[in-house]
């Protein structure tokens, strides 16, 4: 068999493989509730779903951390135009430029060139496979080599809470992370935190950049995400909707 047929094989297994994990995932944490009424914000590569009580309600104040901007903020863009402050965070220069740029005209808002991590400081980021690729990850997702790999800072969640007070100064709080499979090692120190938002939505590269081969490591890491959803639900977070890898959690919280 021809080396370009075996690796379209081996994709589409992969492919089979994670959204039979997805689906067993959203069979046993997916709840229906009457308030979950979402609607999709961004562009087809960049949107989220957004519960439509804290998009609409402009008389209470609302926050957004955003992390993981990349180059396409038609989400953060859709939250400020509805009056949200959005914190957007991305440890690459050329990613804050570009969001700066792009954001240039809403003044309710703030960047942060780091990633964010379990502990603030500098932590070493790998380089993605693909070289015009923004996706720089700390848990090298991609197995790409050490040699290319680069240090940069990073915040955790309270020191950002601790240095831009916008983020808890609010009555509805989103959290949304695109980070490239760190988001396990995180949203775990979240909740021995009992860290609390609104909207919790997650990219879970960690299932999808699992090679067809490692099945160890997919039965683990599925473990693993079974392990965090139980612990999201007793913190009454309920997941309300799954789009591919992405994952989101919501949780009526008002302050």
């Amino acid at each position: 068999m021809p080396y370009d047929l075996v690796l379209k094989v081996k994709g589409s297994l992969v492919i089979i493989q994670n959204w039979f994990v997805v689906t067993i995932i959203s069979i046993c944490f997916k709840r229906s509730h009457k308030d979950d009424a979402l609607v999709r914000i961004g562009s087809t590569y960049g949107g989220w779903w957004v519960p439509e009580w804290i998009l609409m309600d402009s008389s209470r104040a609302r926050s957004a951390v955003s992390v993981g901007l990349g180059f396409d903020v038609s989400f953060d863009e859709r939250l400020l135009e509805a009056g949200f402050y959005v914190l957007g965070m991305d440890p690459l220069l050329d990613s804050i430029r570009s969001t700066n740029h792009d954001l240039a005209k809403y003044g309710n808002r703030d960047t942060i060139n780091a990633g964010l991590w379990v502990h603030s400081g500098q932590a070493i980021f790998y380089r993605p496979k693909i070289d015009s690729h923004d996706s720089w990850s700390i848990v090298n997702s991609q197995q790409t080599s050490v040699s290319d790999a680069e240090s940069f800072p990073t915040l955790n969640m309270k020191e950002i809470q601790k240095k831009y007070p916008k983020v808890d100064a609010n009555d509805y709080l989103i959290l949304k992370m695109d980070i490239e499979g760190a988001e396990l090692d995180i949203l775990e120190g979240l909740c021995e935190q009992s860290f609390k938002c609104n909207l919790l939505a997650v990219e879970i590269d960690s299932l999808s950049l699992i090679s067809f081969l490692s099945i160890f490591k997919r039965i683990k890491t599925v473990i693993r995400t079974l392990s965090l959803c139980s612990q999201l639900k007793s913190l009454d977070y309920r997941l309300a909707k799954t789009e591919g890898y992405n994952f989101h959690w919501i949780r009526n919280l008002s302050k």
